[in-house]
C-alpha cells in the first residue's frame, strides 16, 4: 500500500431498526384517511343521484299523462268524435285512450278493441271504433290516484272536458290526477276547457 493511503476496512453494517414493506401488519393512518375521504366522495355522489332519479321518473310518468291528455282533447276535436282516457284501465298504473260511445265493457282490452284499429273498422257490422289508442304503462313503482279509482274523462269535439260517472258525462271544473313515488309528488290538472297544468 501507499504510505498516504488510508485502509479502509470491511464492517459489517447493522440493519436500521426501521420497519421494512414485509414486516408491516396493518394500515398506516393516511391510508385509512385516503379510503375514508375516497369513500365520502363517493357516498356524496351516490345518496343525492338516487333521489334525482326518482324525480326523474316520476317528471316522465306526468309528462306522458299530460300528452296523453292534450293528444286526446286535440285528437277528439280533429276527428269530430268523443275520446276517452280511462285511468287505472285494464289494471293499476295503466291507461288508455279509447274512442267514446261504445259499450264500456272491454274497453280496455285490446284483444276485443284493438290498436291500431282494421282498416276496414268503420265499414264492419257491426262497427269498431277507429281511435283507440294502445295501452300506456305507468312505472310500477309510481302510485297513481285520482278521484276515484276507475277515472274516465271524456273530451268532447268542441274541446270540453266531462268525467264520466256511471257511463254518463258530467261536466267538471276541474280534475287532478295525481303521481307519487316515494315522498315526491306532482299533479296534473285538467280543467273544464281541456286545458292541462302540472303542479
Amino acid at each position: 500500500m501507499s504510505s498516504g493511503a488510508v485502509r479502509r476496512s470491511r464492517v459489517p453494517r447493522r440493519h436500521s431498526p426501521r420497519w421494512t414493506a414485509g414486516d408491516r401488519t396493518g394500515f398506516t393512518l393516511i391510508e385509512l384517511l385516503l379510503v375514508a375521504a375516497v369513500m365520502a366522495i363517493v357516498m356524496g355522489i351516490a345518496i343525492p343521484s338516487i333521489g334525482v332519479n326518482d324525480r326523474m321518473r316520476l317528471d316522465a310518468a306526468v309528462r306522458e299523462v299530460q300528452q296523453e291528455l292534450q293528444g286526446a282533447r286535440l285528437r277528439a276535436v280533429n276527428v269530430n268524435r268523443r275520446l276517452e282516457v280511462r285511468f287505472n284501465c285494464p289494471s293499476t298504473g295503466q291507461f288508455r285512450v279509447v274512442e267514446g260511445g261504445w259499450p264500456d265493457s272491454g274497453r280496455c282490452d285490446q284483444s276485443q278493441y284493438p290498436f291500431p284499429a282494421a282498416a276496414d273498422a268503420a265499414y264492419r257490422v257491426p262497427q269498431m271504433p277507429r281511435y283507440d289508442g294502445p295501452i300506456r304503462f305507468i312505472n310500477p313503482r309510481i302510485t297513481l290516484s285520482a278521484s276515484n279509482s276507475s277515472l274516465v274523462l271524456q273530451f268532447s269535439p268542441d274541446g270540453r272536458t266531462m268525467r264520466l260517472e256511471g257511463g254518463v258525462p258530467r261536466l267538471i271544473s276541474s280534475e287532478a290526477i295525481t303521481l307519487s313515488l316515494n315522498g315526491y309528488t306532482r299533479t296534473v290538472n285538467i280543467n273544464a276547457i281541456g286545458k292541462v297544468q302540472l303542479q
